[in-house]
């Protein structure tokens, strides 16, 4: 009997496998669905009973650990008193009178070089716009280069915009792993460094600036179980780039607040859990076909980081006439995605007013530069590797067909024009 068994699971694993083969998604060194442990499965039941038992006790232990490392938690400011930028003057101090930034000794504006990592999504192109039109408003110069997600790129980049003589730089790094050694070449000529998103790791970066990565992905999981009640099913969890070793991680922790205890009771199973090159459309469509092969179209949630892998999943969902009955969360509250959320293909994205954000990053660059607190007290700091940097943290919300008005209509979103074609 145990002779038969042992049988049936090597046939299962087996028919899985070569299933995957076919469908070009056999690749070892990403695929993170398993077969569930002891299934005895023939005929149409090897399509749909291919299903990773639990993500959080197989696939991801080491993974876990390794992030843990690469991207510490945040630590609360519990002194700030105790902190480097206490006793410094006010930011609004040196500001002119009409709330303007000051300017140089020789009558020149301060000079901003800033490189973000792409503009492929949607939200990078409008933080182009809005970076512009916040230094024309308050004062200053900025020089905005694009990695185009190319992590070399980025070092030449920032190596250029030093050269340049900027005063201070902002960057949106691609890979955080890779821009130690510049940063710290950058520091040393006396030019601070301030990052948005991902932290860049063992280096002198003087402010961070983010929204917090665990709440973000608690926000999608949230909205599942508590919103929508949805405690059970098939699950696929669609991750940003791997390489982003400081934020990719940490949203994923938060994905899982509230589904992982549904994963070990059983109730969730995690069919498949994959990372996105580049967050590119592409990628999430061929993770998506894959994991509706695997379950014979039975999924249920696709939870996606952001929403241009959500656009890539519902590509495929529509291609099946699936769209609109399987729950897809997305962030960023890119305008597709804000229609889409109105046609009830997505089910939310998450809102993140980058309009302070990119104030408060170009603050914290004058106030690094000046010497003054920054316009905004940092409320945490995490540890890159050189030392524990100050983190100034925004919120984010969830956008649903219910509430989008309430809560776009003063934003940086003109909703008219985004829903205008949806109409």
């Amino acid at each position: 009997m145990k002779g038969k068994q042992k049988m049936l699971r090597v046939t299962a694993v087996l028919s899985a496998l070569l299933l995957l083969i076919m469908t070009g998604c056999a690749d070892k060194e990403q695929e993170k669905s398993v077969l569930q442990d002891g299934a005895s499965v023939t005929g149409e039941e090897q399509k749909g009973q291919a299903v990773q038992e639990n993500v959080g006790e197989v696939d991801t232990e080491a993974k876990e650990e390794e992030s843990a490392e690469s991207a510490p938690d945040p630590v609360p400011i519990e002194d700030p008193s105790a902190m480097p930028y206490a006793d410094m003057p006010e930011f609004d101090s040196i500001l002119q009178p009409d709330g303007k930034w000051p300017l140089k000794e020789n009558g020149e504006k301060y000079k901003i070089g800033m490189s973000i990592p792409t503009i492929q999504e949607e939200i990078w192109q409008i933080q182009q716009t809005l970076i512009q039109e916040d230094a024309e408003k308050r004062g200053y110069e900025a020089v905005i280069q694009v990695a185009d997600n190319d992590a070399d790129r980025q070092i030449q980049q920032l190596q250029s915009l030093a050269a340049q003589g900027v005063d201070a730089i902002w960057v949106g790094a691609h890979d955080a792993s890779t821009l130690g050694p510049v940063i710290t070449e950058i520091a040393d000529m006396g030019i601070p460094v301030v990052s948005q998103t991902r932290l860049p790791v063992d280096c002198p970066v003087a402010y961070h600036c983010n929204t917090d990565n665990t709440v973000l992905g608690t926000l999608h999981s949230e909205y599942i179980v508590h919103t929508l009640g949805i405690t059970s099913g098939n699950f696929v969890i669609l991750k940003g780039d791997a390489r982003q070793i400081t934020d990719v991680p940490q949203i994923y922790a938060g994905m899982m607040t509230e589904i992982q205890p549904y994963v070990d009771s059983g109730d969730i199973k995690i069919v498949l859990e994959q990372n996105c090159t580049d967050w590119k459309a592409e990628e999430a469509m061929k993770h998506a076909e894959s994991a509706l092969t695997l379950t014979n179209n039975e999924v249920d949630v696709f939870v996606c980081m952001n929403d241009g892998i959500a656009s890539g999943v519902i590509a495929v969902l529509e291609q099946k006439g699936l769209a609109g009955k399987v729950i897809v969360t997305g962030m960023d509250s890119e305008g597709a995605a804000l229609r889409r959320v109105m046609a009830g293909t997505q089910s939310m994205t998450i809102y993140k007013d980058i309009t302070q954000m990119i104030q408060e990053l170009a603050n914290s660059c004058l106030a690094a530069k000046l010497g003054v607190k920054p316009h905004l007290e940092p409320n945490y700091t995490v540890d890159n590797g050189y030392g524990k940097i100050p983190t100034i943290s925004m919120g984010a919300q969830i956008i649903t067909k219910d509430n989008m008005n309430d809560i776009l209509k003063d934003s940086y979103i003109n909703l008219d024009e985004v829903l205008a074609d949806s109409k």
